[in-house]
């Protein structure tokens, strides 16, 4: 075991040969000069520059409103503006879109309707400042006008943002984006003057590789007659999954853990209690790269990538396989065959799947099968529902239920009654995958 780690850790010196330069920008202990920052909306003023803000707490936070956990961390960052008041001020930056689709977000996307954060659109000064590859990137500015951090929208917190306030000393990880890193090269380097006569079959399983972005990449080399694919920073259970499968089903995901069975000692290392963050990303994630002759066929392709990975798992002390066992299952039945308890009205779309204020989900004009797919994917702490409904799929259906129902069960079954629905407890021969680790013992 301890000689596989070695070559993995030696091939994973090799991959500097990805690396460039990183962009220079301020540091951490910087003095941040006399800045400009234009373009600002929803906000009082429409420029200002950052030592207007001497003597509050800076934080700038790079963002695209197409990055789905940068937006939902943005309500929270606006309570927290709100929280703190004068002593701080927060903005939002968002440098490659334009200035009419984010007013369009912010009047339509259910993070952003209520911000009432300003958002610098364009910002390049700033990007100058805080050059960034990945999102979200947050620079905190201290009243004196240093370098606090520069961070991820995980450590926005009140705790932290007290800390930074009262003088503390910070010795958070300091976020180090990789700049122009080439995700098409192999994680191994190729010895010249070497003939190799029956192909490439070569593979590299590493940790997490700090400052690159989560992507997956296929190259074709033609002249080397190889084909190369890269995962990136990928969970554990994304590379389950294609241990069993040979590819990426889908079945097993951090967001579908009712599949799973976990014989672990920490089911946190699989799937993290919260969004993922900086920290977990970094301990949690793991980069996996091939590459094989590119006349080898799809099964063949597949086959390879099953027996290497179950080997690479095996060396980090996992084994995962699927057996059918019973398990606790809700089942979702309809009670009434009247269409018009159900049917849409016609009303604009509109898919609510998370608490407002109201405390709501809403399905207006929307199909029936969303209903499930929230129940399973997004639900936690409920067994796996079961559709036996006979709904056709694409019924458009209008529907509101109150959030707190759905870890209810009597609860969930009277909200569903006025549409003709019921949900009944059963027990279910399931498809299930099971995670072990060969440390683990079960607990008494």
């Amino acid at each position: 075991m301890k000689r596989s780690i070695g070559i993995a850790m030696a091939t994973f010196l090799l991959i500097a040969g990805h690396l460039c330069a990183q962009t220079k920008g301020l540091s951490v202990g910087d003095k941040v000069p006399s800045t400009q920052i234009d373009k600002i909306i929803n906000y009082k003023n429409i420029s200002a520059d950052i030592f207007d803000y001497k003597g509050k707490l800076v934080l700038i936070d790079f963002f695209a409103t197409t990055c789905g956990s940068c937006v939902e961390a943005l309500p929270k960052i606006d309570s927290l503006q709100r929280l703190f008041g004068d002593k701080m001020q927060v903005f939002t930056v968002t440098n490659y879109e334009k200035e009419d689709a984010v007013w369009t977000n912010l009047k339509r996307n259910k993070y952003l309707k209520n911000l009432k954060l300003p958002v610098v659109v364009g910002g390049q000064n700033l990007k100058k400042l805080f050059p960034y590859q990945i999102i979200s990137h947050v620079a905190w500015i201290g009243s004196d006008g240093i370098v606090k951090a520069i961070t991820g929208t995980d450590y926005v917190t009140a705790s932290n943002i007290q800390k930074v306030l009262n003088g503390e000393n910070i010795d958070w990880p300091v976020k180090q984006d990789v700049f122009e890193f080439d995700y098409s090269k192999p994680l191994f380097v190729k010895r010249d003057k070497v003939n190799i006569t029956k192909g490439i079959y070569a593979s590299v399983f590493t940790g997490c590789i700090e400052g690159v972005d989560g992507k997956d990449w296929l190259l074709t080399d033609s002249a080397a007659g190889t084909i190369t694919r890269n995962h990136f920073n990928s969970t554990l259970l994304k590379f389950i999954d294609y241990s069993l499968n040979g590819q990426g089903t889908g079945d097993i995901d951090v967001n579908r853990p009712k599949h799973l069975i976990f014989r672990v000692n920490d089911p946190g290392r699989y799937v993290p209690k919260d969004k993922y963050s900086t920290e977990w990303t970094k301990q949690n994630t793991y980069t996996y790269s091939y590459t094989l002759p590119f006349n080898l066929s799809g099964e063949e392709i597949r086959n390879f990538v099953k027996r290497d990975l179950t080997n690479w798992l095996d060396v980090i002390g996992i084994k995962a396989w699927k057996e059918k066992s019973k398990q606790k299952v809700w089942v979702l039945k309809r009670i009434s065959h009247d269409d018009r308890l159900l049917i849409t009205k016609g009303k604009e779309s509109d898919r609510n799947l998370e608490e407002d204020g109201r405390k709501l989900k809403q399905l207006i004009n929307e199909r029936f099968s969303s209903l499930v797919d929230h129940l399973n994917m997004n639900v936690p702490g409920i067994p796996w529902v079961f559709d036996e409904t006979k709904i056709p799929n694409d019924m458009m259906v209008d529907m509101v239920l109150k959030i707190y129902s759905f870890r209810n069960l009597p609860e969930l079954r009277n909200a569903l009654k006025k549409y003709g629905l019921d949900i009944e407890e059963t027990e279910r021969e399931m498809d299930m995958y099971v995670v072990r680790e060969k440390d683990y013992k079960e607990k008494k």
